[in-house]
């Protein structure tokens, strides 16, 4: 009889292990930094500007908009905050073409672009480290 509760408790003992590394576990997610900053156009902040780091060596992007103060915050997927580690390419946008419902129905209008063209082109590279990263952005008027 002790035998048997030893047997069990051994094997209770495993599976909790077990489902403790499974819960540690972040699968295939690669090292990331933090990255925070705040954009202006001609020192004012930006609002509503939609955000996006992708790795030059490949990988899954980051995202973010910017609130009322022109702040931001990179998501690497909706639990993880942050980029992944490295050399980006950014892109930066507050335009939008108008969006059109199954009618033909126009249900957000267009928006025109706010920022100079080398915001929105992919020509802007930033690094992300390891830790926290501040990176702003100070965009001015053509």
């Amino acid at each position: 009889m002790a035998n048997r509760a030893s047997r069990y408790r051994s094997f209770a003992l495993l599976g909790i292990l077990a489902l403790s590394l499974v819960g540690c576990s972040r699968g295939d997610v690669p090292e990331t930094g933090t990255v925070t900053g705040v954009l202006t156009l001609d020192g004012e902040p930006v609002e509503g500007a939609f955000i996006t780091f992708s790795p030059k060596e490949g990988g899954r992007a980051s995202r973010a908009s910017s609130n009322a103060n022109g702040e931001y915050t990179l998501e690497y997927t909706d639990d993880i905050d942050g980029a992944k580690i490295g050399m980006h390419v950014v892109e930066i946008f507050t335009g939008r073409t108008a969006i059109v419902d199954d009618k033909g129905k126009v249900t957000q209008p267009a928006v025109k672009e706010k920022l100079p063209k080398e915001y929105t082109d992919r020509s802007l590279e930033r690094e992300v480290k390891a830790g926290k990263n501040v990176i702003n952005f100070e965009a001015k008027s053509s």
